[in-house]
């Protein structure tokens, strides 16, 4: 089956009698996909520096997944630990993060294709953030990058949105800067990237562990 980036899950609702109680739906299967996705951003990356970038990696989000991809034009081999936060148009967390596969890169290499299942979102503004953290061999290399996703959700079916329209949506550059005359804005506790990037520092130590 060909990989289309605009392809969405569909998500078919069964209308019960008001008395009646169900389950809220499974999420749709994860479709398996073959085409490479980071020729674009490569080629991007490269004119933009001048240069190769140590990582490279993109991601294409729908309602069943997001599927992505790591060129590692490093001279180690690697070992990534990978996971995916949701959060608002607010940064607040939506749903717990989502831990994803262990994915090994070879030096001057790319990956397939790999997933991590996209729970149901809620309908409204969504920023989904897929992160992953690499270890060499020797467990001494930490490199890490991330991708992301602006969606708008309705009725479990999600629409990619451009910077501007986020922007123009949710205001989310602006959640953090404080009103001419109030205090600065003090932020408690981590945020949901840094409690995931804890997570996927702990899991990159299990792959180090020998």
């Amino acid at each position: 089956m060909s990989w289309r980036p605009d392809t969405c899950g569909i998500f078919i609702l069964v209308s019960f009698a008001a008395c009646m109680r169900r389950p809220a739906p499974e999420p749709p299967p994860v479709q398996p996909v073959d085409e490479p996705l980071c020729a674009a951003s490569l080629k991007l990356a490269h004119a933009c520096t001048g240069a190769q970038s140590d990582l490279v990696m993109c991601s294409v989000f729908t309602a069943s997944a997001a599927t992505s991809e790591i060129t590692n034009n490093t001279d180690r081999d690697l070992v990534f630990a990978t996971g995916m936060m949701i959060v608002d148009g607010r940064g607040e967390e939506l749903l717990p993060p989502v831990l994803g596969p262990e994915v090994r890169v070879p030096a001057r290499s790319t990956t397939r294709p790999w997933q991590i299942a996209m729970p149901r979102l809620p309908d409204g503004y969504v920023r989904i953030e897929v992160m992953v953290l690499g270890t060499s061999a020797d467990g001494g290399h930490e490199p890490s990058t991330s991708s992301e996703g602006l969606l708008r959700v309705r009725g479990g079916q999600i629409e990619v949105l451009e910077f501007h329209e986020w922007y123009e949506a949710t205001a989310s550059m602006n959640v953090y800067e404080a009103l001419p005359g109030q205090p600065d804005v003090v932020l408690e506790g981590p945020t949901p990237g840094e409690r995931l990037y804890e997570q996927l520092r702990a899991q990159a130590k299990r792959f180090a562990t020998p």
